[in-house]
């Protein structure tokens, strides 16, 4: 069995952090053993510390991936994401200080600050108003997102979709009296196994050849599927979606909206999570002084699997307090 992922991601809303339990600190220390097994193979300079006199039940099974397939070496997405996973302020202040073509600050606040965000807003999704089939306005949805630390509050997703939707229905994009209407994005919140539509899943409300306006998802093979109305499982509208929701995908640009007062959930893990879900261009809106407050706080969650799964297996068996997390 093969287990494949990111140990500096957001743990899932349920107790404990089961990957990154299994990851540890991401130090690699092999066996002895195994690491004379792989050095023809390897070469010299890829190979770990050696686990040294105790026994880690997982040495010998991780394997650390550095090589960045979503964005090049030099690119200032992945330069910040690093220096988050770093906790240095330092580090992150070179970083924000470097001139990156794919990486934006947005500090201010006031009228000028609320007349570029709702530039920024109208630009994303205009285009999903005038694409000419649901696949196209799925695909423009697929290219840039709106991701919030928060849920709710003005800087929330509630707070940014009631904008959007504003702004739409001002530009004539979205009937005045209609609650749902033709290019609408939405967000499934609950699996229904049976439409095999699944939490997180995003689609599209468009109508069928009859006029009917239908939700509309893609399959696996990128073709799209209509559903009912009235037999999706509960939803939402989904113009920003949380940094939770976004774990597993990517955008080619991502427009990051963080609170202008700190929480406390905003951490590291979430930060690093909502960052590398771009591609090509990333502008977070935020003040400076709170992503340095937010790389400082970290998520810690104590289930007692770590240190069972790391235990000397010499040493005596000792019975182990397992905590689930608070969340």
């Amino acid at each position: 069995m093969i287990l494949l992922g990111d140990r500096d991601q957001l743990a899932s809303v349920e107790a404990g952090n089961l990957f990154g339990d299994l990851c540890g600190d991401g130090t690699l220390r092999w066996s002895t053993r195994l690491i004379e097994q792989m050095q023809p193979l390897i070469g010299q300079h890829a190979i770990p510390l050696a686990a040294g006199e105790k026994t880690d039940l997982l040495a010998d099974s991780l394997i650390v991936l550095h090589t960045s397939r979503r964005f090049g070496e030099g690119s200032g997405i992945g330069a910040l994401s690093r220096a988050v996973n770093t906790g240095d302020p330092d580090i992150l202040e070179a970083v924000l200080l470097q001139e990156n073509p794919d990486l934006h600050i947005e500090e201010g606040t006031g009228p000028t600050a609320t007349l570029w965000l709702k530039e920024q807003i109208e630009t994303c999704f205009l285009p999903l108003f005038t694409a000419d089939s649901p696949q196209e306005a799925l695909q423009k949805i697929g290219r840039r997102r709106i991701l919030c630390a928060l849920r709710e509050g003005p800087s929330g997703v509630e707070g940014i979709n009631r904008l959007a939707e504003t702004l739409l229905r001002r530009k004539g994009c979205i009937p005045l009296a209609e609650r749902v209407y033709r290019g609408m994005p939405i967000l499934i919140l609950r699996n229904d196994y049976g439409l095999g539509l699944f939490n997180g899943d995003t689609g599209i409300l468009w109508p069928d050849a009859d006029g009917t306006l239908q939700a509309w998802f893609p399959r696996e093979n990128g073709e799209l599927r209509p559903v009912g109305l009235a037999r999706l499982p509960i939803w939402q509208t989904s113009y920003a979606i949380t940094v939770h929701k976004s774990q597993g995908s990517e955008f080619d640009q991502v427009l990051f909206i963080l609170p202008q007062d700190d929480v406390p959930i905003l951490s590291r893990e979430l930060f690093y999570t909502g960052i590398t879900r771009a591609r090509e261009a990333l502008t977070l809106v935020c003040r400076r002084e709170l992503l340095h407050q937010a790389i400082q706080r970290r998520v810690i969650r104590y289930s007692g699997l770590r240190e069972k799964l790391r235990r000397d297996s010499n040493a005596p068996e000792e019975s182990t307090v397992l905590r689930g997390s608070a969340t």
